[in-house]
Formats: structure tokens, C-alpha cells, sequence
């Protein structure tokens, strides 16, 4: 299936998913002239250390700290009062904190993002001249203990890797065996980076048949470094995951009572996004993959990866040079239930560098249609997955419906300027693609 030329669509964003140029911008920003700081006797108002330091303390300064993968710190009055007109501007267009579903679309458990409400408490704090306030200044770096599993059984090691920086970003995959004698299924997932210089940004742990751990391996050291360049995927079609990371979590358990099953003799790839623009090349010293496991489950899990399958026939996708396009498909639920009732739990879409928006939707029988999750400003470096508030319940008969948009106007953005050139479907990082994956359970509880 090939892709359709954009039209004007009010359902679908119009803005461009390349930001990084917006964000340094808008960093330069904080240089602006700022009111000078308040603190009133008796105000009633929003101050630093009473209402905004609690809150960055809790969705911040994970990332914004000394030695955080953030640019910049924003753990003290002193390093966010300079900044305090660029952090308006980014938390007041939603680009920060990275939350990347677009609201309405559905309620999420672990929604980072900030609420009219929060957005309003910064404006106003701002515009009252930053009061700093009376009350214990807070300690540089502390920050809201993040999300992890409720216990780690096992650690994988990934050996020493340097990104060459010849790139703004490089992908590289890792063969684990996987250590255990029995049958085990992964109930929690999480990830400690290990580079000197935050070049991390995300980390999915893909699930390796035999066939599948040998065709990865042939492919390691094959440029005389560890791993294998793997942009896009591990190397074999919709490959099923274990988990993914992205700075600013630390992981989590999947939801109570269910895993994903692992069978001995199988291996797990581990997929790194190394991004290197801002500070250059170092050297991963062993970014660590750790798993809460357990041997029984009452229901399991698996991480489908779901796609139109014509799309990834030689021709059957392309997205024409110089044109937006629209690529949707649809399916029975029942094409990815093996035809039974289902819960999906989390939800995640895919694109590359060329994405602008997606949508992934399930159109019930009865006429009524659920919003999964959609992405209005497409950004690659922020890929990951969203736990619903609420398992959403799937019968066979309802469509799984996915659509994605493209930009080909101006070519990828890998720091480089490309000639937009017509792209087809593949794993590469010129290549593109659209597919979701949905952490499903069968069958449906009361």
C-alpha cells in the first residue's frame, strides 16, 4: 500500500516533529530581561520554595540535575530564575516535560506531563517576579524517586561501547543469552545507563529465538566494535519486546499478575539510541538491563508489534520527495488475539525521523471508537511506551485502526542536510516506517 498525499485534515497536527533547533532557541531565551525577584510579606501566591521547587523536584529534576542527561540543571532557585521564561515557554507549548501523548486522546497511569493548573503556576509565579520564599531551601539533586520495579531478579551487563560521533545519533545492538534454566516471565523492567556523558537516550529489549540470536550474531563485530548497527530494529520483521526505556524513568512492573514469557535457550538483543549532538562521543562503560521476574503469572502477556503487512512489501510503502504524506490501515482485533477476547495495557507507535503525527485507535463493534494514544508532535528521540489508567477491553470484531503522517519536504534529520528523496519502508536511518505495539493479555477480567 502506497501512502496518500496530505491534505488539509483538521484531525491531524501540522507542525513539524523537528525540534531541537526550537529548544536551543528558546534556552537562549532565558537571557531576557526578567522582573526582579519578589518575596512579599504575607503574599498568598505561588513562591519557589513552597509550590515550584516540589513540583520540579517531581517532574524535573530527574533529568535536570548535575549529571542529569538534561542540558541544564533546574534543581536550585539560582539555576531557575535565568531560565524561567524558557521554561514558560517550553512547559506552555507541552515540549517539556517530554510526555508525548496529545491530550483527550486517553488517561494514562504514568502521565509525566504538566496540568493546566501546574502550567499556570509557573506563569503566575513569573509574572509575580519569582518570589523565592520562606521555607527550607531544597538540596541540589534531589528529586522525586522514579518509577522501578518493586524488586530486580536479573542484570544484564552490555559490553564497553563508543559511538563513533560521525552521526548525531547512532543505534547499536547487543546479543545477551539468556542466563536461566527455565521457563521465567519478565513482570518488571528497567534500565541504568552507563555512559559518562548521558549519550543514552533510549533502551528496548527485544526477545531472540535461537534463529533469530544466530542472524543478529553473524551481523556482530562486523565493523570491528561491539554490537551491530541496528537503526530501526534488532533485524527481523515486528520482533516482540521486553521492555523500553527513556531518560528520566528508571522502569517499572508491568501490570499486577502478568509477564512475558521467556524460554531457556533464548537470548535478548538489546537495542541502544546513542544521541550525540550535544556533547560528542564518550564511552558507554556498560549500561546495565535489569528484570523482576517471576515463575508463574496468572495471565500472560505479550508485546505485540502490529503493522499493516503489505507496508513492508517491496513497494508497498513509500512516501513520495517534496509531499506530506497519510499512510492508515486497519484489522480485526481478532488478527492479533488468535480470534479472543483481550486487555491492552500499554500502548506505543513507531515512526522515524520523517514522522509527524500518529494516531492508534480501536473501533468497537457497536459503532463506539477508544482512543489509544496519539502523537500530535512527532519527536524520535522520545520514544516510549504509555501504561493505560485502565485496561481497555478488545472482542474479536473491533478494528485496530493506525495512521501516521509524514514530512519529506526537507529530508531526515540526523544533523545533516539530505535532498528529500522518496522513502520506503526499512530499519535504516533514512528508512521510515509506522507500526504500534500493544502489550496485551488474553482474555478479560470482570
Amino acid at each position: 500500500m502506497a501512502s496518500t498525499p496530505l491534505e488539509g485534515n483538521p484531525a491531524w497536527s501540522t507542525g513539524s516533529g523537528r525540534t531541537p533547533a526550537l529548544l536551543l532557541a528558546l534556552l537562549m531565551s532565558a537571557i531576557a530581561c526578567l522582573p526582579a525577584p519578589q518575596d512579599e510579606p504575607g503574599s498568598t501566591g505561588p513562591t519557589y520554595r513552597r509550590d515550584i521547587a516540589p513540583l520540579f523536584a517531581e517532574r524535573c529534576v530527574g533529568c535536570h540535575r548535575e549529571g542529569g542527561i538534561a542540558l541544564y540543571p533546574l534543581d536550585t532557585y539560582n539555576d531557575v530564575r535565568p531560565a524561567a521564561r524558557a521554561i514558560l515557554a517550553l512547559v506552555g507549548s507541552r515540549l517539556m516535560p517530554p510526555w508525548d501523548a496529545a491530550t483527550g486522546c486517553s488517561h494514562y497511569a504514568d502521565d509525566d506531563s504538566l496540568d493546566d493548573a501546574q502550567i499556570g503556576m509557573v506563569a503566575s509565579w513569573i509574572a509575580a517576579g519569582m518570589p523565592e520564599g520562606d521555607g527550607p531551601a531544597p538540596s541540589a539533586g534531589v528529586h522525586a524517586p522514579p518509577r522501578s520495579p518493586s524488586r530486580i531478579d536479573l542484570t544484564i551487563a552490555l559490553p564497553e561501547f563508543r559511538p563513533t560521533g560521525l552521526d548525531a545519533t547512532e543505534s547499536r545492538c547487543f546479543v545477551v543469552d539468556w542466563p536461566l534454566a527455565g521457563r521465567s516471565f519478565v513482570a518488571g523492567f528497567a534500565v541504568t545507563p552507563g555512559d559518562e556523558n548521558r549519550m543514552v537516550h533510549r533502551v528496548v529489549a527485544h526477545r531472540a529465538s535461537p534463529s533469530d540470536a544466530a542472524a543478529a550474531r553473524a551481523r556482530e563485530g562486523a565493523d570491528g566494535r561491539a554490537g551491530y548497527s541496528c537503526a530501526g530494529g534488532p533485524g527481523w520483521p515486528l520482533p516482540s519486546l521486553l521492555g523500553t526505556w527513556t531518560p528520566g524513568i528508571f522502569g517499572e512492573d508491568f501490570p499486577d499478575g502478568t509477564g512475558l514469557r521467556v524460554e531457556p535457550g533464548e537470548s535478548v538483543v538489546v537495542q541502544v539510541l546513542y544521541v550525540l549532538s550535544y556533547r560528542g562521543a564518550s564511552v558507554d562503560r556498560s549500561t546495565r538491563v535489569h528484570f523482576r521476574l517471576e515463575e508463574q503469572v496468572a495471565r500472560e502477556a505479550r508485546f505485540i508489534t502490529w503493522t499493516h503487512p503489505g507496508w513492508m512489501a517491496e513497494g508497498g510503502f513509500r512516501l513520495p520527495a517534496y509531499e506530506l504524506s497519510r499512510v492508515d490501515a486497519s484489522d480485526d482485533v481478532a488478527v492479533l488475539t488468535g480470534g479472543v477476547a483481550a486487555e491492552v495495557h500499554r500502548v506505543g507507535l513507531q515512526m522515524h525521523d520523517l514522522g509527524r503525527s500518529a494516531r492508534l485507535a480501536v473501533r468497537h463493534s457497536d459503532g463506539a471508537t477508544s482512543c489509544l494514544l496519539q502523537h500530535s508532535l512527532w519527536r524520535p528521540s522520545w520514544q516510549r511506551g504509555h501504561a493505560l489508567e485502565a485496561p481497555l477491553k478488545l472482542q474479536p470484531g473491533d478494528l485496530l485502526e493506525l495512521g501516521c503522517q509524514f514530512d519529506n519536504t526537507v529530508g531526515p534529520s540526523h544533523g545533516l542536510a539530505f535532498v528529500p528523496v522518496d522513502t520506503f519502508w526499512g530499519e535504516g536511518p533514512r528508512d521510515e516506517m509506522c507500526l504500534a505495539t500493544l502489550y496485551l493479555t488474553a482474555g478479560t477480567s470482570p
